[in-house]
């Protein structure tokens, strides 16, 4: 009796320090770059390996021809108030769910803005079934980057990217017909 209950103990404890791998998926991604006017400027293709491991959720994107990372981002599997990208924590500051195909999905919206550092700044949106969907520098105001999953993601993200709620921080209203871009950046060049 004593010998099947140290076994037992023994087999527990194993069982409970191993790392838990439920998750390991090569998944085929399109990354699009934009240039400074918010154009698309390329396209390649990556991969999204897709682990979970102890309660933390690894996202790792690596190049399609060598396997070579390109960048990776971490999460806890339990909750949503933060993502380790680029080895700082970043908060979720907002959430907003976008309907696309009659689906219901929730994307979150992550802060990156290191303490004093300038231009930096930057919001990731993440969605569950997919991970990174958009980023957008907020320092250097411009689209850096979507990533097309499959052609819901590609609607969902054009949804964040269009959306005029303020979720989305790269929209700029246009300008009244009577102000033009020109009589802007002269006021700003005076000062």
């Amino acid at each position: 009796m004593i010998r099947i209950l140290f076994f037992g103990w023994v087999f527990l404890l194993i069982a409970g320090c191993e790392n838990k791998h439920i998750e390991n998926t090569k998944r085929l991604v399109l990354i699009n770059s934009y240039s400074w006017d918010n154009k698309l400027s390329a396209t390649d293709s990556i991969y999204l390996d897709q682990e979970i491991k102890n309660d933390t959720v690894s996202f790792i994107y690596t190049n399609s021809e060598a396997d070579t990372l390109m960048f990776s981002f971490f999460k806890p599997a339990n909750h949503d108030s933060s993502i380790m990208l680029f080895g700082f924590n970043c908060p979720l500051v907002a959430h907003k769910t976008f309907e696309v195909m009659g689906r219901k999905l929730k994307v979150l919206k992550y802060e990156y803005d290191r303490p004093n550092s300038w231009d930096e700044e930057a919001d990731f949106f993440y969605q569950h079934d997919y991970g990174l969907l958009v980023g957008y520098s907020v320092g250097w105001p411009k689209l850096a980057f979507t990533m097309d999953y499959d052609s819901i993601s590609k609607i969902l993200n054009d949804s964040i990217i269009n959306d005029r709620s303020g979720f989305y921080s790269g929209y700029f209203p246009p300008l009244p017909d009577s102000i033009k871009i020109e009589d802007i950046l002269n006021i700003v060049d005076e000062d």
